[in-house]
């Protein structure tokens, strides 16, 4: 149910929490807003690689995470750049921000939905769930553990 992924992937964030810059004021002010909206920003990223067709990084992602792939950046700039909007925080800082929580909170989604055993959350229901329909992903993951 999708209630159970959202808060699946909140908590996830909500965990790496603790990587936020400390004594940032910010950080202090809108914490909890802070949470919510680096999870928005990881589902939001993920189904616009989905949307776009970027299977192969989608892919590449939930096989090993590596830090520094687009789709780790893409979600960090989105991300950096809601901070900016919503609570008038300096790209900069919004960019510091980012990258002290998404791409622990995204290596901990990946490694959860990976090895999980609960057919509820794992990379074929989260892929399914943030792609908004359902799709058959069983080639995907049969790709993923090839």
């Amino acid at each position: 149910n999708s209630e159970a992924m959202i808060e699946r992937i909140f908590s996830l964030v909500k965990k790496n929490a603790g990587n936020l810059p400390a004594g940032n004021p910010n950080v202090e002010k809108y914490r909890d807003e802070m949470i919510i909206e680096a999870s928005s920003s990881i589902i939001d990223g993920i189904k616009s690689y989905l949307d776009n067709g970027k299977f192969s990084e989608i892919l590449e992602f939930f096989k090993q995470c590596p830090p520094n792939c687009s789709l780790v950046k893409s979600i960090s700039n989105k991300f950096a750049s809601r901070l900016g909007r919503f609570y008038d925080i300096g790209m900069e800082e919004g960019r510091v921000i980012a990258s002290a929580l998404i791409p622990t909170a995204l290596a901990d989604l990946v490694q959860n939905a990976s090895s999980s055993e609960d057919e509820s959350f794992n990379v074929v229901s989260l892929l399914s769930y943030i792609n908004g329909r359902f799709v058959d992903f069983n080639d995907v993951a049969t790709r993923l553990s090839a």
